[in-house]
C-alpha cells in the first residue's frame, strides 16, 4: 500500500482469502516479531544539494484492524535501528445501544474507496475526494 511515506507493508491484512492470525495469549515471545536490515547505506539525501545521506533512520509502525486503512503519518510511531521494542496494544470497541437508549446509529459508510467505516477510512476518503474535486488528480498513496 502506497502511504505519504512510501511503500507500506502490512502483516495479517486478512486480504486475498487469507485468514487472520491470532494468538490467545500476550507477553514476548507470543506475538509477531519481525528483525529488519533497514540498509541505512540505501537512504537518499535529506536535501538534494548536499552529498550527505540522512541522519534520520528508522521504521514507523501502526497497528490497526484489517478493516482500518494505514494512517501511517498521523497514527503510526517510529522504531529506531539497533534496538529491540516491545509493543503492547488493547482493542478499544463502540457499539450504540438500540433505542430507548439513544438515537445512535451505525450506517455504512457512503464511498468509492472503502466499505468499513473508521475515523481513518473517513479522512482520507475526504481528503481523496477534495483533492481531486479541485485538481481533477490525486496523489500516488490516496485510494
Amino acid at each position: 500500500i502506497f502511504t505519504r511515506y512510501g511503500k507500506c507493508y502490512t502483516f495479517n491484512s486478512g486480504k486475498d482469502g487469507q485468514k487472520p492470525l491470532n494468538t490467545l495469549k500476550g507477553g514476548t515471545g507470543n506475538g509477531l516479531e519481525i528483525m529488519l536490515d533497514i540498509q541505512q547505506d540505501e537512504y537518499l539525501p535529506v536535501d538534494g544539494e548536499t552529498e550527505e545521506t540522512s541522519l534520520e533512520a528508522g521504521v514507523k509502525v501502526q497497528i490497526h484492524t484489517q478493516e482500518e486503512p494505514p494512517f501511517i503519518d498521523q497514527l503510526g510511531f517510529g522504531v529506531a535501528p539497533g534496538f529491540q521494542t516491545f509493543v503492547s496494544c488493547q482493542k478499544q470497541s463502540l457499539e450504540y445501544l438500540p433505542p430507548p437508549w439513544g438515537k445512535c446509529k451505525s450506517t455504512p459508510l457512503d464511498s468509492p474507496y472503502f466499505k468499513t467505516y473508521s475515523i481513518t477510512a473517513c479522512r482520507i476518503d475526504c481528503e481523496t475526494r477534495y483533492v481531486v474535486e479541485k485538481c481533477n488528480c490525486r496523489m500516488v498513496h490516496m485510494p
